[in-house]
């Protein structure tokens, strides 16, 4: 069955539908996980109308969302927006990021706090003792208290912990900075924010869901979003159009200093290292963290130099898959594929490849860590893979 795509725009605080929309081309949007992502799209103005059309395009206020059916691929607000008056097709061309990238425009602060002077105690915000799971869920939603702060979004029980953090108003930090920054503590959470209907039927109001990576004493599936039982397969030259393999090391590191607070004598740090490698033959690696300046604890610190070790020290390898979307052969005949509806970024999957001009023969397990358009009828994975071919 074919799924008719839309493009719609919708208020973004309130996530209401005001209109569908017109396009050209093939959409271009991506979702991942522990990503901003986007939808870029052109519009026909001649099919819309000038002033309706510029009455939409109102950055941050209102948002497009681009969907296939009952999945929405990506939404998030309008940021910049083009004409050219060259001659030609008269277009619009308008680019939007996902839900996260408001959270780098808005500061962390409580909001008990007067708006007047954030070095005060009451403009801090301290979480704890949770799980990191639950203080990225509370860096968002205690900010959402502020007034005028609001957004429609959704958000998973709390989980218990030992996990503190304290965060000055100070540091002027962003919501969206301190997100981060829990993701790449080792342990840390994945994060998605994915817009979802609230009404499957009229698809009339949009609302997010805060994914976020629970816990595990596994350390293959602490913080980990997604599903690990492998509930999707695809087999290359059916379901599996193009397979692709990047092997990167340049960031390849042994022994990482993440630089915190402070200067000369008084620099606080967090070491991590791992020699395993270097022991084996490799040439030894090292590597400075710059982007935690404002880090007074050393524990903090360390954690996540020892997160920069755990996914750096061997070379990233990363495949991307283009895949139908309709899960067929491309003939309308079934593959035993998922239709991409079915798809959440941070699944496991199973590739099955042969006669391929560079990889082996072989089933090879994969993590999908996002996904983002291709064609009219494809899209392309991106994968991190789990180990050898089975």
């Amino acid at each position: 069955m074919t799924l008719v795509p839309r493009l719609f725009a919708f208020e973004t605080r309130t996530g209401r539908v005001i209109t569908d929309l017109p396009y050209e081309g093939t959409p271009k949007w991506e979702a991942g996980v522990t990503a901003i992502g986007k939808v870029e799209v052109s519009i026909p103005i001649d099919q819309v109308g000038k002033k309706e059309l510029r009455a939409l395009i109102d950055p941050w206020r209102i948002s497009l969302g681009f969907a296939r059916g009952q999945q929405i691929l990506q939404a998030g607000p309008i940021i910049p927006a083009a004409f050219s008056d060259a001659p030609g097709a008269a277009t619009l061309r308008v680019a939007c990021a996902g839900l996260w990238r408001i959270f780098y425009s808005r500061h962390l602060l409580n909001a008990a706090w007067d708006g007047v002077n954030p070095a005060a105690v009451s403009a801090d915000v301290n979480i704890g003792p949770v799980s990191l799971h639950t203080i990225a869920k509370r860096v968002v939603s205690l900010h959402l208290a502020r007034a005028q702060h609001d957004l429609p979004i959704d958000f998973p029980a709390d989980i218990a912990g030992s996990h503190n953090r304290a965060y000055p108003g100070y540091d002027l930090a962003s919501v969206g900075e301190r997100l981060a920054e829990l993701t790449q503590v080792q342990g840390g959470p994945e994060i998605e924010f994915r817009p979802v209907w609230t009404d499957t039927v009229q698809r009339s109001t949009v609302r997010w869901t805060m994914r976020i990576g629970a816990p595990s004493s596994d350390p293959l599936r602490d913080g980990r979003l997604g599903r690990l039982d492998y509930p999707h397969a695809w087999d290359y030259g059916q379901a599996l159009v193009q397979l692709d393999e990047d092997i990167d090391g340049s960031r390849q590191t042994h022994h990482r200093i993440e630089r915190g607070n402070g200067m000369e004598r008084a620099l606080l740090v967090g070491v991590a290292s791992d020699t395993q490698y270097p022991a084996a033959g490799w040439p030894y690696l090292e590597d400075v963290g710059g982007t935690h300046t404002s880090a007074t604890d050393t524990a903090t610190l360390g954690s996540w130099a020892a997160g920069a070790i755990s996914t750096y020290r061997v070379p990233t390898v990363t495949w991307s898959a283009v895949v139908r979307m309709d899960g067929t052969d491309g003939q309308g005949r079934a593959t035993g594929a998922p239709d991409l509806g079915e798809v959440e970024v941070g699944n496991n999957a199973m590739f099955g490849v042969s006669g391929h001009r560079w990889i082996p023969d072989g089933h090879y397990p994969a993590r999908i860590v996002g996904i983002k358009s291709e064609g009219a009828d494809t899209a392309r994975l991106v994968l991190a893979p789990l180990q050898g071919a089975a």
